[in-house]
C-alpha cells in the first residue's frame, strides 16, 4: 500500500512540473529558419520582435518589404508582431505577424502545444490559413536591441 501510494504522489509530482515548465507566449522563439522570435507585453497586448537573425535566413535586411524605402532596414530588433491578445497563457488571438520572408503581415493567431508554438497565420481569406511551428529557445549570446 505504502508503495502504490509513493509511486502515485510520484507520479502527480512529475505530471505538475512538467506542466509547469511548460512554456508560455511569452518568452524566446525559434523560427524553422533559425531565428529567434520574442513575445512579450506591450501595453494590453502581446508583441514580437526579432531577437536574433539567423545566418541561414534569406537575408539580415528587409528586402521583401513592399514599401522599398524600408528594404535596407535591418531586421535584427525590429517587431513583428502587434496587436495580440491574450487569452491564456498559451494562447493569444486577433494579431498582426509580418512574415519577412514573403513582406507580407498576417493576421495570425498563437498556441502552445506539448512546448511548441503553433503560429497561424492568413492573408486575405481566414479559410486560406497556413501554420508553422516554432521551438522554444533561450536568449541567443548576442541579441539584437529590441525596438519599440
Amino acid at each position: 500500500m505504502r508503495r502504490c501510494l509513493a509511486l502515485a504522489i510520484l507520479f502527480f509530482t512529475a505530471a505538475f512540473a512538467s506542466r509547469a515548465q511548460s512554456p508560455g507566449i511569452i518568452g524566446n522563439w525559434t523560427t524553422p529558419l533559425g531565428s529567434i522570435v520574442h513575445f512579450d507585453h506591450c501595453g494590453q497586448q502581446i508583441c514580437a520582435w526579432i531577437l536574433f537573425v539567423s545566418p541561414s535566413a534569406p537575408s539580415n535586411k528587409d528586402i521583401h518589404n513592399s514599401d522599398s524605402s524600408l528594404r535596407n532596414r535591418p531586421l535584427c530588433g525590429m517587431r513583428v508582431g502587434s496587436g495580440f491578445t491574450l487569452n491564456s497563457p498559451t494562447t493569444a488571438s486577433s494579431g498582426l505577424l509580418y512574415d519577412p520572408k514573403t513582406g507580407r503581415t498576417y493576421h495570425s493567431k498563437l498556441a502552445v502545444d506539448s512546448g511548441k508554438l503553433i503560429v497561424r497565420g492568413y492573408y486575405g481569406l481566414a479559410f486560406l490559413s497556413g501554420s508553422e511551428t516554432w521551438t522554444h529557445a533561450e536568449a541567443p549570446a548576442n541579441p539584437c536591441p529590441i525596438a519599440n
